[in-house]
């Protein structure tokens, strides 16, 4: 009898350690422990103990950006190694991305809530220290401030975060890249909740709220845009802004937090251990460190739109010629044909009718918003004024979207705000700057405003809720002053001054809320 029951009791101790969640072990992976389902969302990994663990330090816990999973902090990358080195325990998570279908930072927070919670019970209450590198930032704070976990972090190290978004965030949603995003799949629910208008509003949302005041914020940023014509220089040349390629400065810095370094990265380097671990290995602590003083929203005013670009694009099935001016004055443009399939041929025809030496650097972008892309760029200097031609083949359908920058005098005179904080309406103006006498003669404009459905929402289908064509005077679009996520994309073509064309798109996001209150981004 006694065999017998002690038989049951082991069986019924097998059977409970089988039904209830459990730490495991992660077969051929370099970790010891895994909390979950080895390489799914939802799953925590927590690295090996250091030589010589110290128990005031917090645990470091590691949040990877968009398109990323876990791998990115310890596959050729030595952050993991120089934390461990340091003498702190590590945890690692895996949010939605790391399954291939990238989601918001209210659907990963909230996944992300639920891990911090795990790993603060593994690790039996110690304080954690978060490190978010790009949307892994936001994320984050969206965890701690509206899913209620900040009791169980001290500080918060943001590395390249888009706080207040990206620019390239908006172009993915714009009239002309439509078709582009659509077949590569960058219109989803996580570039979606990065356009600058969605973030400028999240803001809004996030930064009066009293739970931020709980956690330190601590932010790293870069300046470089990478190797020559890659697809993050590209970027760093359309946002014509100081960036990393990917997020522009302004975006990384929180007004309540404390900024440790821009430095000398680009958005693909700027996790690496190697440059900036000890940036902020000072601040990995499990007491609260001090930073400035809460700022509210209006402290952070949008920035003015890019208006030195010029967009086309839509579907192709073989050969396709796309035609553009160039206006007198240019001393450069660079042009980007972004297609869903490699060119079979590419050519540039100038205003002569020859057929200008040009190399394209081609390569596929597997890591930036434009994720799986082929972006065929090049640069010309000295561009001969007048209408250019660019041909190009392609052995299978696809969609692109040809988007040329230009360095001239003429952008700066081209200008749209909105006529005061919050308002629905913005204005277009063309004016001269200092001494230098106005450069435009005439304007005349196309505005497309299209509603951006929530794609958490059940209603998915976008709808065009202004098309406007007009000349510019008096100068102002008005935009709907109903709830919801907009994409305004304002074609331009004028004359110069000295009777010569030019053609310019201004791309610009911005949410509306209940109130009626309209947060532009750029």
């Amino acid at each position: 009898m006694k065999k017998s029951f002690a038989s049951l009791s082991v069986v019924f101790i097998l059977l409970v350690a089988m039904l209830m969640p459990q730490a495991t072990s992660h077969g051929g992976s370099i970790f010891p422990i895994v909390i979950g389902i080895p390489g799914t969302p939802g799953s925590v990994y927590i690295g090996d103990a250091p030589a010589h663990p110290d128990p005031n330090k917090p645990v470091v816990v590691f949040v990877q950006g968009l398109y990323n999973s876990a791998s990115i902090w310890y596959i050729l990358n030595d952050m993991y190694q120089r934390t461990r080195d340091a003498g702190f325990e590590t945890a690692f998570v895996e949010l939605h991305d790391a399954g291939g279908t990238p989601r918001s930072n209210w659907a990963n927070g909230n996944m992300l809530a639920d891990q911090l919670q795990q790993i603060s019970d593994h690790f039996h209450g110690k304080k954690l220290v978060v490190v978010g590198y790009s949307k892994g930032g936001i994320d984050t704070q969206t965890a701690l401030v509206h899913y209620g976990k900040h009791p169980l972090v001290s500080n918060v190290i943001t590395i390249g975060t888009p706080h207040y978004g990206s620019p390239l965030a908006d172009l993915a949603y714009s009239d002309w890249v439509w078709w582009l995003s659509s077949l590569i799949g960058t219109r989803n629910e996580a570039v979606y909740s990065l356009q600058t208008g969605v973030m400028n509003s999240f803001r809004a949302q996030t930064d009066n709220m009293p739970e931020i005041n709980e956690n330190a914020y601590f932010s790293i940023s870069g300046n470089s845009w990478g190797p020559f014509l890659s697809p993050t220089w590209f970027g760093g040349v359309y946002m014509n802004v100081e960036s990393d390629g990917v997020v522009p400065l302004h975006s990384t810095i929180l007004p309540y937090g404390k900024h440790l370094r821009t430095g000398n990265w680009h958005h693909l380097s700027i996790f690496q251990g190697s440059p900036t671990f000890e940036v902020f290995k000072p601040y990995l602590t499990t007491e609260r460190l001090p930073t400035a003083a809460a700022a509210k929203q209006e402290d952070a005013p949008p920035i003015p739109s890019a208006n030195d670009v010029y967009l086309t694009g839509g579907e192709q099935d073989g050969s396709k010629e796309e035609a553009f001016p160039v206006e007198p004055g240019a001393t450069r443009i660079t042009l980007n044909w972004m297609s869903s399939q490699p060119l079979s041929r590419i050519e540039l025809i100038r205003p002569d009718g020859q057929v200008q030496p040009a190399q394209f650097q081609v390569s596929q972008d597997t890591d930036t918003i434009f994720k799986g892309s082929w972006q065929h760029i090049v640069q010309i200097d000295q561009p001969q004024a007048g209408t250019w031609k660019i041909r190009t083949s392609t052995s299978h359908k696809a969609a692109y979207a040809l988007i040329v920058t230009f360095d001239s005098p003429l952008s700066a005179q081209l200008h749209l705000q909105q006529s005061r904080p919050y308002a629905p309406d913005f204005q277009l103006t063309t004016t001269g700057t200092g001494k230098r006498p106005n450069l435009i003669k005439e304007i005349r404009t196309e505005a497309q405003i299209q509603l951006i459905p929530d794609p958490q929402s059940n209603n998915k289908r976008e709808r065009v809720i202004l098309r406007k064509r007009s000349p510019i005077h008096p100068g102002s679009i008005r935009i709907p002053a109903t709830k919801g996520t907009y994409n305004m994309t304002i074609n331009i073509r004028g004359v110069t001054a000295t009777g010569s064309p030019f053609a310019r798109t201004i791309v610009k996001s911005f949410v509306v809320d209940k109130q009626g209150r309209v947060y532009g981004g750029q």
